[in-house]
């Protein structure tokens, strides 16, 4: 598990945003998918992915790879009004976090604004690991966010932050996709701001 973005970033997977044993890594996958039903017991699927990381990734230099590769594809792949097209827009943060030491629950409390209170178990050990799964919907589609223990490309250990925004069925047109596309990373990006809204949008935003 990697990790995402704000509107532009300057880490790296070896250098990145960091205070003290809290560091953000990022990164961004667009995916579009197509599927064509020609007869009732044939399908055909067309799917692409654009991914970045890290210092690779600026918002405005991201969306023109996705238009300019759906450009290129649309040379030699005719798509239709009758196509079942959806997107996905995906991305994974990973803050650093030490779970034998740090108080998971009460880091999810005091940094992501997510409560998570249980009168069950009595101990005084912390917790290793929590899962959050939580579903929407909306105007834009379908909206996933997960958060779970995760492991950067290095193997460290961090709280992985997984949102998925996926279209309905839309018109596969340049203009159409792009449109949702800038309104998607418009809702996530101020989604995460809000969720991370605190210490640690301050901690981002100095570094």
């Amino acid at each position: 598990v990697w990790s995402r973005r704000t509107q532009r970033t300057t880490t790296s997977t070896t250098k990145s945003r960091s205070s003290g044993s809290l560091a953000l890594l990022r990164c961004a996958r667009c995916v579009i998918f197509v599927l064509v039903v020609p007869q009732k017991t044939k399908y055909d699927k067309v799917g692409l992915t654009v991914n970045t990381i890290d210092s690779k990734y600026s918002w405005k230099e991201y969306e023109g790879w996705i238009v300019e590769i759906l450009r290129e594809l649309s040379k030699i792949y005719t798509f239709k009004e009758s196509h079942n097209v959806r997107l996905t827009l995906q991305y994974i943060d990973l803050i650093k976090f030490d779970f034998d030491k740090e108080d998971l629950i009460k880091f999810l409390e005091e940094n992501l604004h997510i409560n998570i209170h249980q009168r069950f178990y009595n101990t005084k050990s912390v917790t290793k690991n929590a899962a959050v799964a939580l579903n929407f919907e909306n105007e834009l589609g379908f909206l996933n966010i997960s958060i779970a223990r995760g492991k950067n490309n290095t193997g460290e250990d961090g709280i992985a932050i997984q949102t998925n925004l996926t279209s309905r069925t839309i018109n596969p047109d340049i203009g159409v996709i792009s449109g949702w596309l800038t309104k998607a990373h418009t809702l996530t990006s101020g989604l995460f701001k809000e969720m991370t809204k605190g210490k640690l949008q301050e901690i981002f935003a100095s570094k």
